[in-house]
């Protein structure tokens, strides 16, 4: 999980800091991400993972974006061979495409998680649960889907039409209040007139 530290002032302050610098008062603050709304990890055989496996891990949030679906394929590893990888090779019962790769490796006792990330469309996930054959390749290595990662893929495509059905139109929004900006000058003091 990921957190964004921020330095905000305390509730209740109206001391404006944008032209300052951060004074001692400004309290360190964690955003943290929503959690997406769908995810689903499946176990990949990795020969050279320390017990010869790895994980797929897709996630999406439809409600947000209803297409993409964000993808981590990792490993526990001696040493970090993914992260010079600039694409996983996908071939969908015979047709070929490639995803544009972004490394994600974490340090851990004993060696590393070497991980990428990548985004898929909802599309191509539907085309991957509906295949007969689906091969990933990574660095040159590939890897090999279980034979139950069909289902977990179908049971992520529905999850992901059913969070992103539509629910009906919006609620209509408030008319906004317009304000004019022109300024008067002092109340009773007449604008001088143009010569």
């Amino acid at each position: 999980m990921f957190a964004l530290l921020l330095l905000v002032p305390p509730l209740g302050s109206s001391r404006d800091v944008s032209q300052q610098p951060a004074p001692p008062e400004l309290e360190l603050v964690a955003v943290v991400p929503p959690t997406p709304a769908l995810s689903a990890a499946i176990q990949l055989e990795v020969s050279r993972a320390p017990r010869g496996r790895g994980h797929l891990d897709l996630s999406a949030d439809p409600g947000v974006d209803e297409v993409r679906v964000h993808v981590l394929l990792g490993a526990a590893a001696t040493s970090p061979r993914w992260q010079v990888c600039r694409d996983l090779h996908i071939s969908i019962d015979g047709s070929a495409q490639l995803a544009r790769l972004r490394p994600a490796a974490v340090s851990m006792p004993g060696g590393v998680y070497d991980a990428v990330t990548t985004d898929l469309t909802i599309l191509d996930v539907q085309a991957m649960a509906r295949a007969r054959s689906v091969r990933l390749e990574l660095c040159g290595e590939e890897l090999s889907l279980p034979g139950d990662a069909s289902a977990h893929l179908v049971e992520f495509v529905e999850r992901f039409y059913r969070l992103g059905e539509f629910q009906g139109p919006a609620q209509r929004a408030p008319t906004p209040l317009v304000i004019p900006l022109e300024d008067d000058g002092p109340e009773g003091v007449e604008p001088p007139t143009p010569a």
